[in-house]
């Protein structure tokens, strides 16, 4: 539904940032350490492996807190993740419910 489009967009959006700020991080670096004994092949090993280093490390702090989570009890999901479980058929007929609502009011 559109909830579920929004939720998407707004990851999307977040992915983004975290993109061009692991890349912003990764030309500091470079610029901070790189010199005379480096090529340009040891300059985007430093940039993109450190952006990928940092992406491996928030991705398996995020697992760690999602497990963390579903163990002390919270329905947790990522937020991008559809409704599921017993509420799935709930979210679908109020989406539905919605939508008629909508059909009618401009009827």
């Amino acid at each position: 539904g559109e909830g579920a489009a929004r939720r998407r967009v707004r990851f999307g959006y977040v992915l983004a940032f975290a993109n061009v700020a692991l890349d912003a991080a990764g030309s500091l670096l470079t610029k901070a350490y790189g010199g005379a004994p480096l090529v340009s092949w040891d300059i985007n090993l430093v940039r993109f492996g450190g952006a990928a280093g940092m992406m491996l490390t928030a991705w398996l702090l995020g697992q760690g807190a999602a497990l963390v989570l579903r163990r002390l009890g919270y329905a947790w999901r990522p937020p991008w993740a559809p409704r599921g479980g017993a509420l799935a058929a709930t979210d679908a007929l109020e989406e539905e419910h919605k939508q008629v609502e909508l059909a009618v009011s401009y009827a």
